[in-house]
């Protein structure tokens, strides 16, 4: 039910930002953070950069890009998992 425009003008935000700061290098820069992932629906540029960050990278196995929908019990396992580490 989102509103096309507002995800057209998010990616596009995105896009723009992505031009000029590596969002990854934000995160590793950021004081604690969990990256959910699954592995078989992520680039591979992405899965390499991921593996060689100092990022925590929890997989969630059979997650589309919307896990708190999909799996919603699933994910707060994952997050609660590493709140606890």
């Amino acid at each position: 039910m989102a509103d096309p425009v507002a995800l057209w003008e998010l990616g596009c935000d995105a896009h723009e930002f992505s031009q000029e700061h590596h969002p990854g290098k934000l995160l590793e820069a950021s004081a604690k953070v969990t990256y959910v992932v699954n592995r078989k629906n992520c680039a591979a540029a992405s899965m390499q950069w991921l593996d060689q960050s100092e990022l925590r990278v929890e997989e969630l196995a059979e997650a589309s890009h919307w896990p708190s929908i999909d799996q919603p019990e699933a994910l707060a396992c994952v997050l609660e998992r590493a709140l606890r580490s």
